[in-house]
Parts: structure tokens; C-alpha cells; sequence
């Protein structure tokens, strides 16, 4: 990380507003920040990871305009871990129903041991 910056860290369709300019679309306003901190931009990677992976490589280059290094795969790995850690903590908060918060605890955790196990975290 180069220079701390403002990280929105939900940045996905819904909560990016765009309008009409002309026969151009611009930015007018993003929505639910109460994830956002002050620290790394890669983090903002997060959510844009959720593209699908073919996808991803295009997201990264428009973003930093270059790959990814393998220390920068490292730290979007760690804030991964604590974004689906956040998922499966607010599930019971936001009064999910029985399926949607399922569904949601299954993905984080697959996400969460897939990456643990990345890190050589796995359990025994």
C-alpha cells in the first residue's frame, strides 16, 4: 500500500448510481458506507472480486492497471477473510430469512476455509 485512501469495501451494482450524460453514463452517488474505512484501496478489490473469475483479471486492470502482485493476492486474501467474516456475524442483525441466511453462512464459511487453507490455517 502505497497511500491509505477511502474504501467503500460494499462497492457492487446496487449500491452505485450512475445517470445518463448525453449519450454517456457518469457517477452520481454510492449508497450503504457503513462498511468503508480509511486504509488500503486494494481492499476495495473485495467486492469487485465477486465478478465472475474469468472477469476478474479485466477488474484488476482497470483498477491498478497492471496484475496483481503475488504480496497484493496475499493482502486481498486476508481482506476477503474479513469481509465474509462480517456475513457471517451480521446474518442474525439483519433479520435475513431462514434460506437467504443459509445460504449466506454456507458461502462465507466455503469462502472462509478456502482461504484459511490457503494460508496453510486449516484445522484439524
Amino acid at each position: 500500500m502505497a497511500r491509505p485512501a477511502l474504501v467503500h469495501f460494499d462497492l457492487w451494482d446496487g449500491n452505485i448510481f450512475v445517470k445518463r450524460d448525453g449519450d454517456d453514463w457518469s457517477f452520481e452517488a454510492f449508497i450503504d458506507g457503513e462498511r468503508a474505512f480509511y486504509g488500503d484501496p486494494l481492499a476495495e478489490l473485495v467486492s469487485l472480486r465477486m465478478v465472475p473469475e474469468e472477469e476478474f483479471p479485466q477488474v484488476v486492470d482497470g483498477f491498478l492497471g497492471r496484475p496483481m502482485t503475488e504480496r497484493e493476492e496475499r493482502r486481498l486474501t486476508l481482506y476477503r477473510m474479513y469481509i465474509m467474516l462480517i456475513l457471517v456475524a451480521e446474518c442474525k442483525v439483519r433479520g435475513f430469512d431462514a434460506e437467504v441466511e443459509a445460504n449466506q453462512l454456507k458461502w462465507a464459511t466455503e469462502t472462509l476455509e478456502r482461504d484459511f487453507t490457503a494460508f496453510g490455517l486449516q484445522g484439524s
